[in-house]
């Protein structure tokens, strides 16, 4: 009796541990980071409308997660915002202006609200990889 139940405890652990929604393989078109020297954290846009998000520290904690996004002009829309506190908008600006007085102009992934003014000070991510223009 006792051994079934852990047989059946292992089995359920196992199966609610296992992912349903396969990761995506498609191209990456852009991806920006966020590094504090502790921690840091990336956004990984691909070429099907899906996003990555990977958030790791120096203690080994991480998460991670897999969306959706559309992008219009140079405005990306997360499919949702609540995955990680990080990010505290579903908007996300494409820019190559730092946002803040005294930043060095490159590109750079910022969170935005709906009239595009800066939601977030801390949490600016540098564009690393932009393949936008071989696709």
């Amino acid at each position: 009796m006792l051994r079934n139940s852990i047989i059946a405890f292992t089995v359920f652990i196992l199966s609610s541990c296992s992912s349903k929604e396969e990761i995506s393989t498609s191209p990456e078109i852009i991806r920006g980071i966020y590094d504090s020297g502790t921690s840091s954290c990336y956004l990984a846009f691909k070429q099907d409308g899906t996003f990555e998000w990977f958030s790791g520290s120096s203690i080994g904690a991480s998460t991670a997660y897999q969306g959706k996004y559309s992008l219009q002009d140079s405005v990306f829309y997360l499919d949702r915002s609540d995955f990680s506190s990080v990010i505290k908008s579903n908007r996300l600006l494409l820019t190559s202006k730092h946002p803040l007085s005294g930043g060095t102009n490159d590109e750079y992934i910022i969170q935005v609200d709906s009239l595009i003014r800066l939601v977030d000070s801390v949490f600016i991510f540098m564009v690393i990889h932009d393949k936008r223009g071989a696709l």
